[in-house]
C-alpha cells in the first residue's frame, strides 16, 4: 500500500466518514492517521459523532422553485398593476392637451397589460378603472379649480378610452390564444 500525504488524507476523510470511499482509501486514511497525529486529531476534531464542522446555515438549502416563482410573479403583477395605474392616468392627463390622440396607442397596451393581469375580466376591470379615474382627475380639477370636463365630455371620452382599452385586451386575448404552446 502507498504511503499517502497529510493533503491527500484530508481529502479523503470527508469520503471515509460518510462510508463512500473505495476500501482502498478508507485503508490508507486509517493508516494514515494511525501513524500521523496532527491528522488523527483533525479527524477526531472535525467528526465528533458523525457530524461535520461545517453547519446546518453553511450547507445551501434547497430552493423552492414554485414559491420563487409565485414571489417574481407577484412581484409582476404588482408593477403591471402599477404602470396601469400610472398609464390611465397620464392618459387621462392628455385628454385636454394637444397631445391626446396619444391615447388611441396609450389605452390598447393598458388594455393588454390588463389582459396579462386579469385575462378576460380586463374587458370590464379596466374599463371601470379608466372611468373611476376619469371622474376623480376632473373631481380633482373641478375642486381645485383648473380645467376639467363636463359631465357629457368626460363619460364621451371615458367610453372612448375604454374602448380602446378593450380593443387592446382584445389584441392581447388572441394574441395569447394563437401562440401558445398546444
Amino acid at each position: 500500500m502507498t504511503k499517502i500525504t497529510c493533503d491527500i488524507c484530508m481529502d479523503l476523510m470527508p469520503l471515509v466518514k460518510d462510508g463512500v470511499a473505495s476500501e482502498y482509501s478508507e485503508n490508507a486514511v486509517i493508516k494514515h492517521i494511525s501513524e500521523c497525529k496532527s491528522c488523527k486529531k483533525i479527524y477526531d476534531e472535525m467528526y465528533i459523532n458523525n457530524k461535520s464542522i461545517i453547519e446546518d446555515e453553511d450547507i445551501p438549502q434547497a430552493i423552492n422553485i414554485d414559491k420563487e416563482a409565485k414571489k417574481i410573479e407577484k412581484k409582476i403583477n404588482t408593477h403591471l398593476g402599477m404602470i396601469i395605474i400610472f398609464g390611465i392616468f397620464f392618459g387621462l392627463s392628455l385628454t385636454a392637451s394637444e397631445e391626446m390622440f396619444l391615447n388611441s396607442f396609450i389605452m390598447p397596451i393598458i388594455g393588454a397589460f390588463g389582459y396579462y393581469l386579469f385575462r378576460w375580466k380586463a374587458a370590464y376591470i379596466v374599463p371601470c378603472i379608466i372611468v373611476i379615474s376619469n371622474f376623480i382627475i376632473n373631481g380633482i380639477g373641478f375642486l381645485k379649480r383648473v380645467e376639467h370636463l363636463d359631465i357629457s365630455s368626460m363619460v364621451m371620452w371615458g367610453a372612448i378610452y375604454s374602448l380602446f382599452a378593450i380593443i387592446g385586451t382584445i389584441i392581447a386575448g388572441l394574441l395569447h390564444f394563437g401562440l401558445r404552446k398546444e
